[in-house]
């Protein structure tokens, strides 16, 4: 499940990072693209993430969970630093903030979205401001 749309929903996050405005700051951003990842809505993902609600993961699914943050990390910390301009070997601003939306991201998943009776309609909101919060440092 985690993989096999892959290439499709980094186009589309490549996408939806390319289209903020460029006013906006490099966490910022971050948000705006972590927000409208692809899986976020997928009805495999929303099934996964039932399954993982009733038991503990297998170590296989956990291991595909930390793959794929692993490649959304860099594939953010990559178009941060292309939109700022300046390789990544040259400044460590872009791979820190796309670490810390990738740890907001495993940490609202973890203690939120597996939570017992989450409402998933209301996750968007409330990982908006984890996202703030882990972000907030970094918004200038």
């Amino acid at each position: 499940i985690l993989y096999a749309e892959q290439e499709g929903w980094l186009a589309v996050f490549r996408e939806v990072l390319a289209e903020v405005p460029p006013e906006l700051s490099l966490a910022q951003a971050a948000i705006n693209a972590v927000l409208h990842m692809p899986p976020i809505g997928d009805p495999a993902i929303l099934d996964l993430i039932d399954e993982l609600k009733e038991r503990e993961p297998s170590p296989e699914i956990k291991s595909a969970i930390l793959a794929v943050e692993d490649l959304a990390r860099r594939e953010l910390a990559e178009a941060l630093a292309e939109r700022n301009g300046v390789p990544l070997a040259e400044d460590p601003k872009p791979a820190i903030i796309a670490a810390a939306t990738i740890a907001a991201s495993g940490w609202f998943r973890e203690y939120h979205v597996l939570a017992p009776g989450f409402d998933m309609s209301q996750a968007p909101a409330q990982f908006s401001k984890v996202l703030k919060v882990a972000l907030g440092p970094f918004d200038d």
